[in-house]
């Protein structure tokens, strides 16, 4: 099993806190916890699973990602369809997949070079999203790990200028912060 696996179960794992957007990071002073899904202003909810009439309406790489189709994605990714083209609410086929956990066909999307450092409205990428939604246990140290492996970029910042492993150390996540220093990081 390759280790990029481990992202993408626990990025679907993860998509049930982003989906109702119920809990921000209280350690992110521009966030704050909304009383109810979707209601406050600070906290969107972009990067929310698509719905089921969402997922019907999907062509190209978005459906071929939504049926977990390995041969729509190989043979549109053979004519040049875009990986990073995102849907109405920002969501890569990349993304797509990783929601309906279709392991299968989000490595077709990442063989075929999807980008792992997609920047979403939060200006968070994978790996501030694994930092910042996460618990800093074995399963988002190892969701680090696997980003860091496949070389996402370690120094995007998020939008007030924290950097991951800034965010990490943060949290007080030193597993986490000790991958990202032996990546050369920089706080």
């Amino acid at each position: 099993m390759r280790p990029l696996v481990l992202v993408l179960g626990a990025a679907a794992g993860l998509s049930a806190f982003v989906d109702h957007c119920t809990a921000a990071a209280p350690a992110l002073g521009f966030l704050s916890r909304p009383s109810t899904p979707c209601a406050a202003a600070l906290v969107s909810c972009v990067q929310t699973a698509p719905g089921a009439g969402e997922l019907a309406a999907y062509r190209g790489l978005h459906g071929g990602g939504a049926r977990g189709d390995i041969a729509a994605i190989v043979g549109l990714v053979s004519a040049g369809a875009d990986l990073d083209a995102p849907d109405g609410h920002g969501r890569t086929p990349l993304m797509v997949a990783t929601y309906k956990r279709h392991h299968e066909a989000a490595w077709a999307l990442i063989a075929a070079r999807a980008p792992l450092d997609h920047v979403n409205n939060l200006s968070w990428t994978a790996l501030i999203e694994a930092i910042v939604l996460g618990d800093g246990g074995p399963r988002h140290t190892a969701i680090v790990g696997a980003l860091v492996a496949a070389d996402t970029e370690v120094d995007l910042a998020e939008r007030t200028g924290t950097r991951p492993l800034g965010l990490a150390r943060q949290r007080g996540y030193g597993a986490i912060a000790r991958i990202l220093e032996g990546a050369g990081a920089r706080p």
